[in-house]
């Protein structure tokens, strides 16, 4: 077979693959585009011989013929969130590998989102990551539109009502959990929660998270949440106000996002208080400011660049017909522990 590859010329045709490897080109073009079709000693050996050859299979040209456009759409609920660029960095990664252009949008609740969703129903666009706890306008699944829905290509990064659609998410529950048990451990027995929306799941597993632990402990009573309608700064500066109003004054508090956390810790310093000794705090998402703030805050570090790669790859899958039967991937955190938090003296 050495010979046959010698005497070929670099520039490669799918026959000539087929013809040293032995297979037929169906074969070859299956190793290829599908390889979940195909047995792992074909693939490999259709692999070497492809290198050998010198040929390249086109990806973009297949997905031309098919009547791709080779592009799709990002959907974040803030478009402006330092959050995003990670995650964006991410999708982009695979997305260039692979041969596609990405598409960054919004779709924050208020109507937004359907130019969107008509680009993909017109062909602009071959698939949507959705990094929303809602769907656009026009991509909400009900039985008037659940042929036209399930045509589609989609990837959620939270569970979404309805559709059933593959999600690439984090346990928020569990993770709010850690940050219990770190508070917990450190003997605070007050503690206070600064909530985001409750209209957002991702709010909601956060919440029951943190109070189960706490519950499950025995100081259940003693937890004070202030809910936000939103998770900004301010928001954080104007809940850690109300919490250390209530009658069972935290010595700990869990901030639902960093911002939040960085609101707070602005206003409790403004009362006077020193952070960790008289309070400690700790927030969620791992911002990359979290670590230069005073005193540097412990916090949930999300696997932002890996959860925007996960999904653009799963997407991607899904548009060319070679995704695994998987409707789940649960990703993992980490909890980071800094200065923000310490032992209860009170």
């Amino acid at each position: 077979m050495e010979d046959d590859v010698k005497g070929l010329d670099k520039k490669a045709t799918i026959r000539e693959v087929a013809r040293v490897a032995g297979v037929s080109i169906s074969t070859v073009s299956r190793a290829l585009r599908r390889p979940e079709l195909v047995s792992k000693k074909t693939i490999e050996m259709i692999q070497r011989i492809s290198k050998e050859l010198g040929y390249e299979f086109n990806r973009q040209a297949s997905d031309f013929r098919k009547g791709r456009s080779n592009a799709i759409i990002v959907l974040v609920s803030d478009i402006s969130h330092p959050f995003y660029s990670e995650f964006f960095k991410g999708v982009e990664e695979i997305a260039r590998a692979e041969g596609f252009v990405v598409i960054i949008g919004e779709a924050d609740g208020a109507g937004s989102g359907a130019n969107y969703v008509s680009m993909m129903l017109s062909g602009k666009a071959d698939g949507v990551i959705l990094n929303t706890d809602y769907y656009p306008v026009g991509l909400t699944p009900n039985p008037a539109n659940d042929s036209k829905f399930s045509s589609l290509a989609m990837v959620a990064c939270s569970p979404l009502t309805g559709g059933n659609l593959p999600t690439v998410k984090i346990d928020n529950y569990e993770s709010a959990k850690l940050a219990a048990e770190h508070l917990l451990k450190l003997g605070h027995k007050k503690l206070g929660q600064i909530c985001g929306p409750l209209k957002d799941q991702v709010f909601r597993e956060r919440t029951h998270g943190f109070s189960d632990k706490v519950a499950q402990a025995g100081f259940g009573d003693a937890e004070s949440l202030v809910h936000m309608p939103d998770f900004s700064i301010e928001s954080g500066r104007v809940a850690v106000a109300q919490l250390m109003m209530k009658t069972h004054r935290p010595t700990a508090i869990f901030s639902h996002n960093d911002e939040m956390a960085i609101g707070a810790m602005y206003e409790l310093k403004k009362m006077g208080l020193r952070i960790p000794e008289d309070i400690s705090i700790v927030g969620f998402d791992d911002m990359y400011y979290s670590q230069v703030v005073s005193p540097p805050l412990t916090t949930i570090r999300m696997p932002k660049r890996a959860w925007g790669r996960t999904a653009c790859d799963l997407l991607i899958s899904r548009i060319r017909g070679t995704a695994t039967n998987s409707r789940e991937i649960v990703l993992s955190t980490e909890f980071v522990i800094r200065e923000s938090s310490g032992p209860c003296f009170s």
